[in-house]
């Protein structure tokens, strides 16, 4: 009985397909956490042109190749993370929220740059696609530490990314 209660909260937090957490966690997290007055930055990171491969190869393809990005993302976020952090969710669709602290970082623009360079080329699913991401990045210490805030801010700036040519980091300042 211990084990399924165990296994029903997991379900409850964890998003299946990419084992990350889900948005459900996310809104409890950016709820809990704003009581905190604790710097943290929060990135908004969407997968480009992800529509174009459901609407060409199906689904089931385009949960393999979020799978794979999902496995990139862990490898290269999950080790910068502590306890104070809360993680990494994903938000919807092709959209993932990163939550970090930003002391770990001397230009987390740089260090997302890179990762977008190691991503364009690694081919992901079984068609072997080459993808990109957009980011908006933004720190809670400018909203007074309101994480709901600096979420949003960082999920503008993920939109303004996207609208001026795909493929860019947008970081607030």
């Amino acid at each position: 009985m211990q084990n399924k209660n165990i296994q029903l909260q997991k379900e409850v937090i964890f998003d299946k397909l990419t084992g990350f957490f889900n948005y459900k966690k996310f809104e409890q997290d950016i709820l809990l956490g704003s009581d905190k007055q604790t710097n943290t930055g929060i990135a908004v990171i969407d997968l480009d042109y992800f529509k174009n491969v459901n609407d060409t190869y199906g689904h089931e393809a385009g949960n393999k190749v979020l799978q794979e990005f999902s496995l990139f993302l862990r490898e290269r976020l999950a080790y910068k993370l502590n306890s104070k952090d809360l993680g990494i969710y994903r938000y919807g669709g092709e959209e993932f929220v990163w939550m970090f602290d930003p002391n770990n970082f001397s230009d987390i623009g740089k260090f997302l740059k890179s990762m977008q360079l190691e991503l364009s080329k690694l081919p992901l699913g079984d068609q072997n696609h080459l993808m990109s991401f957009s980011a908006g990045v933004s720190f809670s210490k400018n909203y007074k530490f309101n994480l709901k805030m600096t979420f949003d801010i960082a999920d503008d700036l993920v939109y303004q990314s996207k609208k001026t040519g795909r493929g860019k980091i947008v970081i607030e300042g």
